[in-house]
């Protein structure tokens, strides 16, 4: 496991030239996946520049880059959704996972109460596997470095109202011997209509 101590000085080491080409491919990075899901009638979230330039100079722990989700489902379809970790220090980041999972926690500030706000219809999802954010899933174009992309992909039950719900996503780094750690969280609100 990579010590914040042991973060901070790689990060130190680069130099201000370094900083601003790496921020300019998560960026790029970026900007190239909010016009694939925008082409593609998905919503977009994504870390401000500002945050960014924070995380970058901070080496911060992984924290959510962007994701992407459909607007739309219907009750008895899936719902695919792409969550894009972003690790300012570029190295492997083993024991971190993103959990996913439906419910209204995303306003309840308390991280323990917030991951228990659970819509017991939808299934509950982590990736990647052991041990952790090493590699991402494959990207129709490559990502620049510090950025992982993992694919969720959950049922919607059949019998559901028609209606707009809220999935969240927790970043997480987890301790084998200890208490893990919360790193970052997300919203992503989709509705689920039937179709004509």
């Amino acid at each position: 496991m990579i010590r914040q101590s042991e973060r901070h000085t790689a990060v130190a080491k680069m130099t201000t030239a370094q900083l601003r080409k790496q921020m300019k491919a998560i960026l790029g990075s970026i900007a190239q996946q909010k016009e694939v899901t925008q082409t593609s009638g998905e919503q977009f979230a994504s870390i401000a520049p500002a945050d960014l330039e924070k995380s970058v100079k901070a080496a911060k722990a992984p924290s959510f880059g962007m994701f992407s989700w459909p607007k739309m489902t219907a009750p008895g379809g899936r719902l695919d959704m792409s969550v894009f970790v972003l690790n300012p220090e570029s190295n492997p980041a083993p024991n971190i996972y993103v959990h996913v999972w439906v419910g209204s926690g995303n306003v309840d500030p308390t991280v323990g109460t917030f991951l228990l706000n659970v819509d017991g219809r939808f299934a509950r999802l982590t990736r990647p596997e052991h041990p952790g954010l090493i590699d991402g899933d494959p990207h129709p174009f490559p990502l620049s470095p510090g950025l992982k992309r993992l694919n969720f992909s959950f049922a919607i039950p059949p019998d559901i109202e028609e209606s707009v719900y809220l999935g969240n996503i927790c970043l997480m780094q987890l301790d084998g011997y200890g208490v893990g750690k919360y790193l970052d969280r997300g919203v992503f609100p989709f509705s689920v209509r039937r179709t004509s």
